[in-house]
C-alpha cells in the first residue's frame, strides 16, 4: 500500500475529466469535483489543486492538457497524492494506464477514488486490478461506440438529427433555429456569393457578438468556411461522409441553390480571398511574363514614379496602383452601361423553380427505387443503374442551380441601368476585385525599357463571357 501522511500536509490534487460536454458548462466535472472535495475532507488531505480536462475523452488518446500538467506536478514532486471519481477518469487505455504507474510509482504518489476506494500501483496486485479495470473500460467503450455507430445510421437514414454538439445556427438538438445566429447564416451565404470575403463575415459575426459554438471563441476566416459549406443546413442528410437519399428532419436555413452555389464557390480551384483585398488588382490582375497571380502593392519612392505600385511577386514587372486600377475601372464600368451588359451574366437565363422541382422528381424515383428494392422488385444490378442514372441527372442540376446562386447577387449588384458607376464607386476595393475577376482576365504586360508614363497599349483585357 502507499504511504501517505494522514493529516493536512498531504498535498493533494484532485482530478476530474467528462468525455462529452454539449453544453460547455461543465456540469459533470463540478459534480465530480463536489465529491473529491468531500473524500479529501474525509481523509484530511490539503487540495493543492484542481485539473479538469472537459469534453475530452480518454479512450480516443486526445491530448489531456490538465491531465498532462497533473503527471508533470507528480514528477516534480509538488503532488502526494490524488483524489479522482473514478478509476477510468484517470485512464481508459492500457499505454497511459503504463505511463501513470511509472510517475506514481517513482514519486510514491497515492491514489484515491470516490467509487473504487484506493488505487495502489506500486505492487503487482494493484496493477493488476488496475489493469483489469483497464480492460473492462476499453470493453464498454468498444460496446458503447457500436450501439451508438448502429443507432446513429438508423437515425440518419430516418433523417433524424444525430450530430451530438449544437450546431452553429440551432439550438440543442436541431429542432429549433437559434434566431440571431440563423440569420447571420443567411446574410453570409448571400454576402459570400456577392464578394464579400470570408474574413469579413468573420469580422462581423465577432463584432455582433456571436462566437463558436465549440470553444467560445471569436470568429476567424478559416471556422467561417466549414460552417458555410455545411450540408445540414440545406436539410442534406450526411453520414460517414456520403449524402443519403433522405431529407432532414428539422428546420431549414440555407436553400439547395444557395447551399450548392457556397459549395461550388468555396471548392472551387481559386478559393476565395480569406482576407479582405485592400486593392482591386490584389490576386485578380495578372503578370504578363510568368503569368502568376499579381498580389503585391508596394510604395515606391523612386523619381517622377512615388505612390503606391503593383508589383509582380518575382519582380517581372510593375505597374502603378491608382492609375491602373481607374483603367480597369473605366472599362469594367463603361461596358456595363450598354445595353446588352446581359449577356455577360446571363442573368435570370436559369429556370431556378423548374430545376428545383425536377430536382425534387428525381429524388422521388430515387425513393421509390429503393424502396422496390428493399420489396424484392428489382435486383442490386438494376437498383446501381436506375440509380446511376438518376444520380447523374441531379449533379447536372446542383451544378446549374450552384452557378446561378453564385451568379445572381453579382448581377444584382452591377446591372444596375444608368446607376452603374454610382454603384461601382460605392463599393469596396475586395468587392470591384470580384466582380472584375468574376468577368474578365487583366494581364499586365511588359512594358519596353525606359517607358515611364502608363501606356494601356500593355495592359490585356480578355472578357470570360463575350457578348
Amino acid at each position: 500500500m502507499t504511504s501517505t501522511n494522514n493529516n493536512t500536509t498531504t498535498r493533494t490534487a484532485l482530478y476530474a475529466r467528462i468525455s462529452h460536454d454539449p453544453t460547455g458548462e461543465m456540469l459533470g466535472c463540478e459534480r465530480q469535483l463536489k465529491d473529491d472535495h468531500a473524500l479529501a475532507a474525509h481523509l484530511g488531505w490539503s487540495v493543492v489543486g484542481e485539473y479538469v480536462d472537459d469534453d475530452i475523452s480518454a479512450y480516443t488518446g486526445a491530448a489531456r492538457p490538465e491531465y498532462e500538467r497533473l503527471l508533470d506536478d507528480i514528477e516534480a514532486g509538488e503532488v502526494d497524492a490524488i483524489i479522482t471519481w473514478h478509476p477510468d477518469r484517470l485512464y481508459r487505455r492500457m499505454v497511459d494506464l503504463g505511463r501513470l504507474i511509472e510517475v506514481v510509482d517513482r514519486a510514491h504518489c497515492a491514489i484515491r477514488t470516490v467509487k473504487a476506494g484506493e488505487l495502489d500501483l506500486t505492487n503487482p496486485t494493484g496493477r493488476m486490478t488496475a489493469g483489469i479495470l483497464a480492460q473492462v473500460a476499453q470493453h464498454e467503450v468498444e460496446l458503447k461506440a457500436e450501439r451508438q455507430s448502429s443507432g446513429n445510421q438508423q437515425k440518419a437514414s430516418a433523417g433524424k438529427w444525430t450530430t451530438r454538439r449544437r450546431v452553429f445556427g440551432y439550438k440543442f438538438g436541431g429542432q429549433e433555429i437559434e434566431p440571431a445566429e440563423a440569420q447571420a447564416i443567411r446574410q453570409a451565404a448571400i454576402d459570400v456569393l456577392s464578394g464579400t470575403s470570408t474574413g469579413e463575415i468573420a469580422r462581423r459575426w465577432t463584432k455582433a457578438g456571436l462566437r463558436t459554438t465549440r470553444k467560445g471563441n471569436p470568429w476567424r476566416s478559416r471556422d467561417v468556411v466549414p460552417v458555410l459549406r455545411r450540408p445540414l443546413y440545406a436539410c442534406r442528410v450526411m453520414y460517414r461522409g456520403q449524402q443519403l437519399d433522405v431529407r432532414g428532419q428539422w428546420p431549414q436555413i440555407l436553400d439547395d441553390e444557395t447551399h450548392l452555389g457556397l459549395v461550388a464557390l468555396l471548392d472551387g480551384r481559386r478559393q476565395p480571398r480569406l482576407k479582405t483585398r485592400k486593392y482591386q488588382g490584389t490576386g485578380v490582375y495578372r503578370c504578363g511574363k510568368c503569368g502568376d497571380d499579381i498580389d503585391q502593392v508596394l510604395e515606391c519612392s523612386a523619381s517622377g514614379n512615388r505612390g503606391k505600385v503593383y508589383r509582380c511577386p518575382r519582380l517581372h514587372l510593375s505597374r502603378k496602383q491608382e492609375v491602373l486600377d481607374d483603367y480597369v475601372s473605366d472599362i469594367v464600368v463603361a461596358r456595363l452601361s450598354r445595353d446588352d451588359a446581359h449577356l455577360l451574366v446571363e442573368t435570370g437565363s436559369v429556370d431556378v423553380p423548374g430545376l428545383r422541382a425536377q430536382r425534387d422528381a428525381l429524388q422521388a424515383r430515387l425513393v421509390k427505387l429503393a424502396a422496390m428494392f428493399a420489396a424484392g422488385d428489382i435486383d442490386d444490378a438494376q437498383l446501381k443503374a436506375g440509380s446511376g442514372q438518376l444520380h447523374a441527372d441531379q449533379a447536372k442540376i446542383d451544378a446549374q442551380l450552384a452557378a446561378q446562386a453564385q451568379r445572381d447577387p453579382v448581377a444584382e449588384l452591377i446591372l444596375a441601368g444608368d446607376e452603374v458607376e454610382t454603384n461601382w464607386g460605392a463599393m469596396s476595393a475586395d468587392r470591384r476585385g470580384k466582380i472584375i475577376d468574376l468577368l474578365m482576365t487583366v494581364t499586365v504586360l511588359p512594358a519596353p525599357l525606359g517607358l515611364r508614363r502608363f501606356d494601356p497599349d500593355y495592359i490585356d483585357i480578355q472578357w470570360k463571357k463575350e457578348s
